[in-house]
């Protein structure tokens, strides 16, 4: 059942719509030429960009794949679809449940090192280093 189950699951997913956005990668716009004293912040910023696009694109493919899933089990019977969940997507499921979580998280630790960054280069005079350690 495992294997003809997964192929029924590609067969849907190719035909289903997508109906998700894609992040793109290149969401940042900073000037050009950058003062070399920026590098870290130029840095960390792309770094955190791609990312945040790949945690997004992440749950945006997880909940294409689980639409398609619950295509294919709908007709089964609870038997069947007991195992199908079981066997294939509890931890799709799970992933796309802590996801948003995930990028709660990344997103936060993401500003807080590029105010950290830019806070040090805008005040250099009155700035201290108080950000805790990850």
């Amino acid at each position: 059942m495992s294997i003809a189950l997964y192929r029924t699951f590609r067969r849907t997913l190719k035909v289903a719509p997508f109906t998700g956005r894609i992040m793109r990668y290149d969401w940042t716009d900073l000037p050009n030429p950058l003062s070399a004293q920026w590098m870290a912040y130029s840095m960390m910023l792309d770094e955190f960009a791609r990312e945040l696009a790949n945690v997004i694109n992440a749950f945006t493919n997880n909940v294409h794949h689980l639409k398609a899933w619950s295509d294919v089990i709908g007709p089964l019977s609870n038997k069947k679809k007991i195992e199908a969940t079981h066997e294939f997507i509890d931890t799709l499921a799970t992933n796309a449940l802590n996801l948003p979580y995930a990028l709660k998280g990344r997103f936060g630790f993401a500003a807080a090192h590029l105010c950290h960054q830019a806070n040090m280069l805008k005040e250099p005079d009155t700035w201290i280093d108080d950000l805790p350690l990850d």
